[in-house]
């Protein structure tokens, strides 16, 4: 996942921990606000009536004591400090709003009201409070603080509902041994595949799911992102002929299309796969080869026409009895062309046998092209072959 991407998804996040925190502070505010103006209206409903009752200060026609009650109280209650040291309240002030039926101007909007009611030789006697409270800043910062905190753990332990092709991968995973965290990391940018690559991993998934998190690893890295259908084609032949080394069925999928003869193991390499041939069909695949690299103009570009059907060739049968001698060939076969030449039969017998082996490896679809070309001669009426490969596709080792 690219940086931009985590970025686009931590925003969301920080805003909604952002909008948490603002409500619960709010919340927090006015809870605390209800409880000092609760706990303020019983201390002044319990103490105040009876000091201005016993004072004599209730006295409708007595302005002048009257104003000095109500200085007096806004005085005393100009500050009223918050004990608790985890409120967000630090202080609060409360003036007088009314008194014995006068009204009086406060410095603010109040935040809550308190009224304050008692009987005076049972005459109803009322006075209203306003109250304002200030932020206890510091708790305010380190509760925002620890509120983000918290929130963003949870915020980042919840992840999406997993869904689709990143909830069969990670079930994948980890039913082979991988923890959860590990299988997402692995997953994520498996939305990012091409075609290809997940046609690749859907591969390796069919024929042998415990190299899901090797083969993950390789298409994170960027495996297969430019590879085409012949190379997932190889890919699949790998997996098939090593089941238990996705290593090496990798190598074969990004080995170039080209043969490799090695005279001395008897060994062909094609697209990096080995194949063992029987030594007699090997000699005449290599013969086929060498005329096809020396693509001198006798040779007509590797084309080599099949003998009548009832005569042999007793001279070109000499290659193939020096290639023989050369890289130990079997000595009936080389008495053979010694002594019945080189016939179209034996020819088509070895084609055949090198078809056989090489399309049982490979399938018939991948082994075309490492085959024979094959047209008939307009001068002669008979049959020609060559290898279909270019010269610059076959080296001998």
């Amino acid at each position: 996942m690219s940086i931009s991407q985590e970025r686009q998804q931590i925003i969301p996040l920080i805003a909604i921990a952002l909008l948490c925190t603002a409500i619960l502070i709010a919340l927090s505010f006015q809870l605390s606000l209800n409880n000092i103006a609760n706990d303020l209206e019983e201390k002044l409903q319990a103490q105040l009536p009876t000091k201005i009752t016993d004072a004599g200060l209730n006295n409708f026609q007595n302005e002048l004591l009257n104003n000095f009650l109500v200085s007096k109280v806004n005085q005393d209650l100009a500050l009223i400090k918050v004990t608790s040291h985890l409120n967000i309240i630090e202080s609060c002030q409360a003036e007088i709003l009314s008194f014995l039926a006068n009204n009086y101007q406060a410095s603010s909007p109040p935040s809550r009201t308190i009224t304050l009611n008692w009987l005076v030789n049972d005459h109803s006697q009322t006075m209203s409070l306003g109250l304002n409270c200030q932020y206890n800043w510091l708790t305010l910062s380190l509760s925002h603080l620890l509120f983000l905190v918290l929130a963003g753990g949870i915020l980042s332990s919840i992840t999406k509902p997993l869904k689709g092709r990143r909830k069969q991968l990670v079930a994948l995973l980890t039913a082979n041994g991988l923890n959860k965290k590990e299988a997402l990391k692995l997953c994520q940018a498996c939305t990012q595949y091409t075609a290809l690559q997940n046609q690749a991993l859907d591969l390796v998934i069919k024929m042998n799911p415990s190299h899901t998190a090797s083969m993950l690893i390789f298409l994170n890295s960027g495996g297969c992102k430019t590879a085409d259908s012949a190379q997932l084609s190889w890919f699949q032949c790998g997996l098939q002929l090593h089941p238990d080394d996705i290593d090496q069925a990798i190598n074969i999928a990004l080995s170039p299309a080209t043969l490799s003869l090695s005279p001395s193991s008897g060994l062909i390499t094609i697209h990096g796969i080995e194949i063992k041939l029987a030594t007699t069909p090997f000699l005449y695949y290599l013969w086929y080869a060498q005329r096809r690299l020396n693509n001198e103009a006798e040779d007509q570009d590797g084309w080599f026409i099949n003998p009548p059907s009832n005569r042999a060739d007793f001279v070109s049968n000499h290659e193939l009895i020096s290639l023989m001698r050369q890289h130990g060939g079997h000595v009936k076969a080389i008495k053979d062309l010694e002594e019945k030449g080189l016939r179209a039969k034996t020819l088509d017998q070895n084609r055949s046998k090198i078809k056989e082996e090489i399309t049982r490896v490979l399938g018939e679809q991948l082994a075309k092209p490492f085959l024979f070309d094959v047209e008939r001669d307009h001068q002669t009426a008979r049959f020609k072959y060559r290898l279909a490969l270019t010269p610059n596709d076959i080296s001998l080792a």
